[in-house]
């Protein structure tokens, strides 16, 4: 597979194994919602917006939206969110919407996170 990028590897992986909807969730009982990266390839890439993808769509599985959430704030997808740069991120929370706001700007890159019960460490 070429490089695809993190939306056509989304796009390849409902056309080889259909809609997440039709599986139930890796993680727990309830229905997917969408297709999740795994995060076990060892040549996974990534875009600007720090969003983790592989190319082969062996490491997708389906997931529920809170799983699935959970999942992307694990404490290892933070610690390589962390380690992909060395410049000193800034963390503005916004309670109102209930998200956080990293900011990057050495890598000019921002991500936005919700809070959930995510705990800082």
């Amino acid at each position: 597979m070429s490089n695809y990028g993190y939306n056509k590897i989304h796009d390849e992986v409902r056309a080889e194994k259909g809609p997440a909807t039709l599986y139930l969730c890796v993680d727990c009982p309830n229905r997917a919602a969408h297709w999740s990266y795994d995060n076990n390839d060892p040549n996974e890439h990534f875009n600007l917006k720090l969003q983790y993808y592989s190319e082969n769509v062996d490491h997708y599985v389906p997931r529920c939206m809170p799983c699935h959430q959970q999942f992307d704030m694990s404490k290892k997808f933070q610690e390589r969110i962390t380690l992909q740069c060395e410049h000193e991120l800034h963390v503005k929370y916004d309670t109102e919407v209930k998200y956080k706001f990293i900011f990057c700007y050495g890598c000019m890159f921002y991500r936005r996170e919700p809070l959930g019960d995510y705990n800082e460490q």
